[in-house]
């Protein structure tokens, strides 16, 4: 038996006394309530990985618009080369043909492709994804840096976040 004056550690099974109260050190009534901390770092990528998704599909629209918009110039550069010179209206012809297709893909990639649907399913992907790995708590669609500089702990479980 030692008796210790000023600051020392406790560990569990410690045997305490205060005057003529002993008391057996046992931490297990209080372990729940001690916040745990995870480690958010893995859902930076999860975060980049939903914003590159969601460039895609940006993409995807413009360049779809694009090939829907084609042949308009294809048909003022063939009316500008036989308003320039009249017996180049051979290369006009390939020209609109060459519109027509392109035009034609546009349109069968704009039915083909349900931007509205694809957003949605980027969204749910990033909703599975986006949790505390805690407790599973959704975190908002915010951008990673400044999610994890708002909160230092999940607003659910209370576990403290490492970075």
């Amino acid at each position: 038996r030692r008796q210790v004056k000023g600051e020392r550690r406790t560990e569990v099974g410690d045997l305490v006394e205060l005057g003529e109260s002993r008391f057996v050190l046992n931490w297990d009534f209080i372990r729940p309530l001690i916040p745990k901390t995870v480690d958010v770092t893995p859902l930076k990528e999860v975060w980049e990985e939903f914003k590159q998704r969601d460039m895609a599909i940006s993409r995807r629209v413009k360049n779809d618009m694009l090939l829907a918009r084609i042949p308009m110039v294809f048909s003022m550069a063939g009316g500008l080369l036989i308003g320039i010179e009249p017996e180049w209206r051979s290369f006009s012809i390939p020209l609109t043909a060459v519109a027509v297709l392109l035009m034609l893909v546009g349109i069968l990639r704009q039915l083909n492709f349900d931007q509205k649907k694809e957003t949605e399913n980027n969204r749910q992907w990033l909703q599975d994804h986006y949790k505390c790995p805690g407790c599973g708590y959704i975190f908002p669609q915010q951008d990673y840096h400044v999610l994890f500089t708002n909160y230092s702990a999940c607003p659910h479980c209370k576990a403290k976040f490492k970075r």
